[in-house]
């Protein structure tokens, strides 16, 4: 249902997100000091605006910066290809089963009968 695939889609938004930026803070915390990290926007406002990168005066920052972001995807990727494919096998080994083409009961055939001859509602 629609419900099950939003909630799916909220929780797999949430799930990436957190990893996302456990990625990027992680990646910044190892790879500069304390007092180049202090000296960085938040990371929350790095996610959001490139204009905050660009505003970097020191190139070898915005390059761990960068890197940092790329440390963040990569981990989105890692975690989220197994599950990718946990569902892609799960798709190729749900059973087809064919509609019927046609009423086979009376009892079916008489509720469709009367189904056509009722006025349409709307």
């Amino acid at each position: 249902t629609n419900f099950v695939r939003s909630l799916g889609g909220t929780i797999g938004a949430a799930v990436m997100g957190a990893i996302y930026a456990n990625g990027l803070q992680s990646s910044l915390e190892s790879k500069v000091t304390p007092e180049q990290l202090a000296a960085l926007p938040d990371p929350d406002k790095l996610l959001g605006s490139p204009q905050q990168i660009r505003a970097i005066q020191d190139p070898s920052i915005v390059d761990v910066v960068l890197d940092s972001f790329t440390v963040g995807v990569g981990r989105c990727f890692i975690f989220g290809a197994p599950i990718i494919a946990v569902g892609i096998l799960a798709a190729l080994l749900v059973r087809q089963i064919p509609l019927r083409q046609e009423i086979r009961s009376e009892e079916e055939r008489a509720e469709a009968a009367a189904l056509r001859e009722s006025p349409s509602v709307g």
